[in-house]
């Protein structure tokens, strides 16, 4: 959820939420560049979703590998 609300962020500051948050013209002093960056970060580290709901379903569910 965060990161579809970063992504929208982005979206609608559209290329000055590409700044960096030292510049002058930056808005939000850069809240959206930085959640972005650090959400899709989270979400590459963690594995894809479907991998992440394999282990669940093999781990958690005693579910065999498919």
């Amino acid at each position: 959820m965060q990161l579809r609300m970063a992504k929208a962020g982005m979206e609608i500051m559209g290329l000055y939420g590409q700044l960096d948050p030292k510049s002058k013209w930056v808005p939000l002093k850069g809240r959206f560049e930085r959640q972005y960056l650090w959400q899709t970060g989270l979400a590459v580290g963690g594995g894809t979703t479907e991998i992440q709901k394999n282990i669940i379903a093999q781990r958690g569910l005693g579910m065999p590998r498919g």
